[in-house]
């Protein structure tokens, strides 16, 4: 699964988009994960009153064990202090954030690439890479995908 991993890096960084996403898509069906985004109301900013829709990336974990790391040596995330946006999204409903492996958060990571490499460069793409990036970011377990 690994090698399916970095064969798609391989081909992400050259532009074959189409065979990268098969290599990945044969690493995430060898996981047993599966991945979805959909929508979720949730607030963003500390004045909002009411929520409103959230793009959510939905996962479901494979079979390989979860490994666990030492907090201390994982990179720590930087308070924003923003006195307008929240730290993270705040969703109206309990979310079902199960823990994913390090290889489940390097596929998610893979399938980020992906959108940055199938869209043009605007400000719509980064709202759609971003739910990856705060479900890998939620669970730190290692370091090299942090």
């Amino acid at each position: 699964m690994q090698i399916w991993l970095e064969q798609g890096l391989c081909h992400h960084h050259y532009l074959e988009t189409v065979a990268a996403m098969k290599l990945w898509t044969r690493a995430q069906t060898f996981l047993g994960m599966s991945m979805e985004l959909s929508g979720a109301m949730g607030s963003r900013t500390k004045f909002q009153t009411k929520p409103t829709a959230q793009l959510l990336l939905n996962t479901t974990h494979g079979q390989f064990p979860i490994g666990s790391a030492d907090p201390k040596t994982l990179p720590q995330g930087l308070e924003l202090n923003d006195d307008t946006r929240l730290e993270t999204i705040e969703f109206a409903d309990e979310q079902n954030a199960h823990e994913l492996s390090g290889m489940e958060q390097a596929t998610i990571m893979n399938m980020c690439a992906n959108v940055k490499n199938t869209n043009p460069m605007h400000g719509i793409t980064n709202e759609e890479m971003a739910p990856y990036v705060q479900r890998v970011l939620s669970q730190p377990i290692v370091w090299g995908v942090q």
